[in-house]
């Protein structure tokens, strides 16, 4: 999909992307749009869509789902690393590394606490 026109291509003035013409030299955008659709998507187009878009910061629902996975992995291990590994896959699925490391973490640490109990007990202890 070709991008809006904003600036004409005879004089370079701003224009609506919904005109039909330049208010300025009269160039036929519609025109002008026909032949970008017939030419395609442009380079910078395609290597936006091909580039994968990274987060490097945390949204609050990202920050409450953490949360709510080291709850469950002190608590309950078990649901903790069902939850965990879900995320885990769910978020490698959607291309977001800093959740989905979070849960591989997280997943890491209820598998530790279901193989020795007693680690959990000590932090759990600690914590009531």
């Amino acid at each position: 999909m070709a991008r809006p026109i904003n600036r004409c291509p005879n004089c370079g003035s701003n224009v609506s992307q919904f005109a039909a013409g330049c208010a300025v030299c009269g160039y036929d955008l519609e025109r002008a749009r026909a032949e970008a659709a017939e030419r395609g998507p442009s380079l910078a187009d395609r290597a936006a869509t091909l580039r994968p878009q990274v987060r490097t910061a945390l949204a609050r629902q990202d920050l409450f789902l953490i949360g709510v996975m080291v709850a469950l992995v002190i608590f309950f291990p078990i649901v903790g690393a069902a939850l965990a590994a879900w995320t885990a896959y769910d978020q490698n699925r959607g291309g977001e590394p800093i959740v989905r490391n979070a849960a591989i973490a997280l997943l890491v640490v209820a598998i530790v606490f279901i193989a020795v109990p007693d680690l959990r007990y000590g932090i759990v202890g600690a914590l009531t």
